[in-house]
């Protein structure tokens, strides 16, 4: 999850009251309003499962905080095909086996969402993967309900299609196997959505909500919903103006910094590079005060360099470090004809 806000409030003179490792609700007492209530939450989350005896994995996207898909995928054993050790009979088992799976599956889904509104059976019959190895469908059984698909595919895979075949320099082998994939997905984002019936031993349902899904499957969640991304705040701290960024890992603060830089034309001048250097010395006074004396302290050139009469290649003016991996900068940077000044005051965890 991750998403940056921009929001200009109320003037901040002085540094947030906001400090490493504090979770997402005490920043957001601190800092009231930016941090929205609901973190917009973009991932797959995968979840090994066992069905009617296959070892297999479901994995749910999430798009905007809601389910937009849940695939289940069983890879049956590796077939030899073409080599020495290859076994037809071997062959033939994994086929039974997994036609029997797609079976139960089918019992299960028309149990829960009636018969198939489509079935398209190819080669129901075994196909010795010697002969035809080329990936292909064996079965396939759909339901639509408004925009949710949900389908399932009993396939063989194995070399691509002669259409698409094409010899690419070190691709690696082709692996050959018996498959099946239970597929639920929004298909068409302009149909209104007919969810279909939630079934207790799938407990998800396409468009829910990601805390909904935690509620239902707390196992995946053993640490919560976290807030991880990028807040900005813009205000002005010691007379520059500049942005403070909040960054969030697990709902906990990890990252603080504010930044401010002058980069136009105009801006490039003697009084703000007086001002930067007053604001850096202020910042180094206020963070001495809270953690000690910095580890290093570095004096650069102190001294404002026109570039319209004096060319250079930009330089460090002022910055301390601490052992807090706290650090506090000013510099001029400059070359090629562009020149700025930045001051950047960072912590993290």
């Amino acid at each position: 999850m991750s998403s940056v806000i921009f929001i200009s409030s109320f003037a901040i003179a002085q540094r947030p009251n906001v400090k490493i490792g504090m979770s997402v609700e005490e920043f957001d007492k601190a800092l009231p309003g930016l941090v929205p209530k609901e973190q917009t939450y973009n991932e797959i989350l995968h979840e090994n499962s066992v069905i009617h005896g296959c070892n297999g994995n479901w994995s749910y996207q999430f798009s905007k905080s809601q389910l937009s898909e849940a695939d289940y995928w069983v890879s049956g054993h590796a077939l030899h095909v073409g080599f020495s050790d290859y076994n037809e009979e071997n062959s033939k088992s994994e086929f039974s086996r997994l036609n029997l799976v797609t079976e139960k599956h089918l019992k299960d889904y028309t149990a829960k969402y009636g018969p198939p509104h489509q079935t398209n059976v190819e080669n129901s019959e075994y196909i010795d993967p010697a002969k035809n190895n080329v990936s292909h469908d064996i079965k396939v059984y759909s339901w639509t309900f408004g925009n949710v698909s949900i389908k399932i595919n009993f396939m063989f895979h194995g070399e691509a299609p002669p259409s698409a075949d094409q010899f690419v320099m070190n691709a690696p082998m082709t692996q050959f196997y018996y498959g099946i994939h239970l597929e639920h997905k929004e298909v068409d984002f302009q149909k209104e959505l007919i969810p279909p019936v939630l079934d207790s031993k799938l407990p998800f349902q396409l468009g829910m909500k990601i805390y909904d899904f935690a509620k239902k499957r707390p196992e995946l969640f053993p640490k919560g919903v976290h807030y991880d991304g990028g807040y900005t705040l813009k205000n002005k701290w010691n007379g520059l103006a500049g942005s403070w960024y909040f960054s969030f890992d697990e709902s906990k603060l990890s990252g603080i910094s504010f930044s401010a830089y002058f980069q136009e034309r105009d801006e490039v001048n003697e009084k703000n590079f007086k001002n930067c250097l007053a604001a850096t010395r202020k910042m180094i006074s206020a963070y001495t005060e809270t953690n000690g004396k910095p580890k290093t302290l570095k004096e650069g050139d102190l001294m404002f360099k026109d570039p319209s009469t004096q060319r250079h290649w930009g330089y460090e003016v002022l910055e301390a470090e601490w052992k807090q991996n706290i650090k506090i900068r000013f510099k001029f940077h400059g070359g090629k004809g562009q020149y700025y000044f930045s001051v950047v005051a960072s912590e993290s965890d």
